[in-house]
């Protein structure tokens, strides 16, 4: 069995914008500790009114705990923006649109996603 990968998680403000990016696995195995902290994530939409983006270029793993987390951050983040700013997706790993249409959410996704990010 392989040692899971580290997963790391970044927030940044820029541009006007809020950008989220996750490296490494998103996992049963490494996703607690975003669990725990993803209030941060929230508060920081709080803050601004600001367009957010998740760059998932550098996530190299994603079970299917790990897409029942991200689905509920996504779903989170939506709830907690003004109608007029975006949440979209870059870089989209083929795990997670994998799991999307095996759980029949890929149609929901797609609202995420990023013109000629897939």
């Amino acid at each position: 069995m392989n040692k899971a990968t580290d997963l790391t998680w970044s927030i940044t403000s820029k541009n006007d914008k809020i950008a989220f990016g996750l490296k490494g696995e998103l996992t049963r195995n490494t996703l607690l500790p975003l669990w725990r902290q993803r209030s941060s994530l929230f508060a920081r939409i709080r803050e601004g009114e600001q367009d957010v983006y998740c760059d998932l270029s550098a996530l190299s793993g994603l079970d299917s705990a790990g897409f029942a987390l991200f689905c509920d951050i996504l779903a989170e983040c939506r709830s907690r923006l003004a109608p007029q700013y975006k949440l979209q997706l870059e870089n989209i790993p083929s795990q997670l649109l994998t799991l999307a249409e095996l759980y029949d959410l890929k149609d929901w996704l797609q609202a995420f996603i990023k013109e000629g990010h897939i």
